[in-house]
C-alpha cells in the first residue's frame, strides 16, 4: 500500500491486510508442510504524500506450519515449520510525507510450528515488523500500537494423550534447567 509525490490516500474505515502462509496437512506418515509469511508494506514516498486510516490498522505476515487442527496424532509425520514474514510502516523518501492511524495499529509477523507427536514438532520463528519515520517525516497513531513476534506455544500441552504417554523435551542454548 503506497501514496506516491503530492497524493493522498484515506481508508475511511478499517484496514486488514494478510500476508500469511500456511503449510499443508501433516497425515497418514507424511510430514506437514511448511508456511512462510509473505510481506506488507505501507509506505509514503517522493514527498507530500500522505496515507490516513481513520479505523483499526490489521497488518499480517504469519508462517503456520501444518494446517491448524490437521495434525494427525496417531498417523506419523512430523510438524511443519512455521515462519514469520515482514510487515513494515514507513516513509521511503520526500520531504511532509505523512501516515496517520486514528486509532489502533497491529503489526503481526508471527511463526507457529506444527504439532508432530510421532515425529518431530516444526519450528517456530517470528519475522520482522517496523515502523520507522526518517528525519523529517511522519508516523502518528492515535490508539494503542501493538507488535507481535511471539514464539511458539507449548505444544505439547496442547496434545490429547489418547491413553499415550507423552514426554516433550526442550533445547536451550543457555541455563538449560531454567529455560526448559
Amino acid at each position: 500500500i503506497a501514496a506516491g509525490a503530492n497524493s493522498t490516500l484515506g481508508i475511511e474505515g478499517d484496514l486488514d491486510v494478510d500476508a500469511d502462509g500456511m503449510g499443508g496437512f501433516n497425515d497418514f506418515d507424511v510430514d506437514g508442510g511448511d508456511g512462510t509469511g509473505g510481506s506488507v508494506s505501507l509506505f509514503t514516498a517522493d514527498g507530500n504524500a500522505s496515507i490516513s486510516v481513520t479505523g483499526t490498522a490489521d497488518l499480517e505476515a504469519d508462517g503456520e506450519g501444518s494446517v491448524d487442527g490437521s495434525d494427525c496424532t496417531a498417523c506419523g509425520g512430523a510438524g511443519g515449520d512455521g515462519i514469520g514474514g515482514t510487515v513494515s510502516v514507513f516513509n521511503h523518501s520526500g520531504t511532509n510525507n505523512i501516515i496517520a492511524f486514528s486509532t489502533a495499529l497491529d503489526l503481526s509477523a508471527e511463526g507457529y510450528g506444527g504439532i508432530g507427536v510421532t515425529g518431530a514438532a516444526g519450528l517456530g520463528e517470528g519475522g520482522d515488523a517496523t515502523v520507522n519515520a526518517r528525519a523529517g517525516l511522519t508516523v502518528r497513531v492515535g490508539g494503542d500500537l501493538t507488535i507481535e513476534l511471539d514464539r511458539n506455544p507449548d505444544i505439547i500441552a496442547g496434545v490429547s494423550a489418547n491413553g499415550l504417554f507423552k514426554i516433550g523435551f526442550a533445547a536451550e542454548t543457555d541455563d538449560l534447567l531454567g529455560n526448559a
